[in-house]
């Protein structure tokens, strides 16, 4: 009899995996960023790119204008979340002067993610940890973390065709589960580069060959010297980056948070008389909203009237 209860609690994990594996998804094209990502069908997501017509924008009341003037402001290029879990999926990016992960070797993305996690914690962040990651896309410097005012966090950070991207994910309630994390891991996998180098983080930068005799030992040499400066160049300013993009406010990354999340059946239409007459404040930077808001005007983050501070 546990034989045969064991083969069917066996095939019950065995059918759970085939419909999670199959889940319905639906692909997101950020053309800023020339990227594809897909996500499950049971978000609400918006972006820059997002038809007006969209039954999205219909169930909450929004329209693609402000969406995007609001994305924008807070350097973000998709927001997502769900009805039924404390979870929302953010993708930011600002540009840089390198062009590609892929230049770092082994050593140098250690110390790059140590520069990462040293920035976290001078910005009062817990960082649970962080490492690098590689995948047959690209190289991403992982980071999990907790926010004292919103929650856990794992962000994925890579470098693009010049532009620094992070791939944000906020579970709210809870430290990030492996189960979560395997299933953020699965949605950075399925992500399309289209202007993807097509170099891992083992592989190595050659300069073009040439078969000139009139090319020197000295000039190598000096062409290795520069490389190598170029290099060290580069870890710099992705530093900088990083630095400049913390100091501006982690929230700026996740728009989303647990204290500010509005009620999903609630469209801007119902808000009563009585709530557009309050004055109000963003309960991340304090900035002044007023009733017709959604987002914050000075950091992005998407207001809850029913969760701000209300001027006595």
């Amino acid at each position: 009899m546990k034989k045969i209860y064991s083969i069917i609690l066996a095939f019950v994990f065995i059918m759970l995996s085939v419909f999670s594996a199959n889940a319905e998804t639906s692909t997101y094209y950020i053309s800023d960023l020339n990227i594809s990502i897909d996500l499950p069908d049971d978000y609400y997501v918006f972006t820059r790119d997002m038809d007006e017509n969209s039954p999205v924008l219909e169930k909450f009341g929004y329209t693609k204008d402000y969406i995007v003037n609001s994305l924008t402001k807070g350097d973000l290029y998709l927001s997502a979340f769900t009805d039924s879990s404390n979870e929302d999926i953010n993708i930011s990016s600002r540009e840089v002067e390198i062009s590609d992960i892929c230049i770092f070797d082994d050593d140098e993305l250690e110390d790059l993610a140590d520069s990462i996690s040293k920035s976290y914690k001078k910005d009062g962040l817990d960082v649970l940890d962080c490492e690098v990651y590689v995948n047959t896309k690209s190289t991403f410097i992982v980071t999990k973390f907790f926010h004292p005012k919103h929650g856990n966090a794992l962000d994925f950070y890579t470098i693009n065709n010049y532009d620094i991207i992070q791939f944000t994910f906020w579970t709210y309630d809870k430290e990030v589960s492996e189960s979560r994390q395997n299933f953020f891991t699965s949605i950075i996998d399925g992500i399309v580069f289209h202007a993807y180098s097509g170099l891992t983080a083992t592989e190595s930068i050659e300069a073009p060959q040439t078969s000139s005799d009139d090319v020197t030992n000295e000039a190598d040499n000096s062409d290795a010297n520069s490389s190598e400066t170029d290099i060290n160049v580069a870890i710099i300013l992705i530093i900088t980056a990083v630095s400049i993009f913390i100091a501006s406010g982690i929230v700026v990354i996740a728009v989303l948070t647990k204290s500010n999340k509005p009620n999903r059946n609630t469209a801007i239409a119902d808000i009563t008389a009585k709530t557009e007459s309050q004055i109000r404040y963003c309960t991340n930077c304090g900035n002044h909203i007023s009733s017709a808001d959604v987002f914050c005007s000075k950091c992005g983050t998407l207001v809850n009237r029913e969760n701000t501070s209300e001027k006595l």
